[in-house]
């Protein structure tokens, strides 16, 4: 067998080659990974934000139409009155 006949230093070599680049690869994976969760943790704090201000901006609507519903009742009452 091919592996049985090389010296145990070059198998010894490989091994430590390859764990070297299996942890290098790792290493990768998580910091691609952690950019990738701080992203997505960006893009849903974005996503609340835009919800907030449309939740705001029908409210402020209903506000201003409520504003002027009173400002006409007024105006009314008082061509009534005079």
């Amino acid at each position: 067998m091919l592996g049985d006949s090389l010296p145990y230093d070059f198998k010894d070599t490989d091994m430590k080659r390859l764990s070297m680049e299996i942890e290098k690869e790792k290493v990768e994976y998580m910091e691609k990974s952690r950019h990738l969760q701080e992203q997505l943790n960006e893009l849903k704090t974005e996503i609340e934000s835009l919800k907030l201000k449309e939740r705001e901006s029908a409210m402020d609507i209903m506000h201003e139409n409520a504003g002027s519903k009173q400002n006409t009742i007024k105006k009314g009452r008082r061509a009534v009155c005079i």
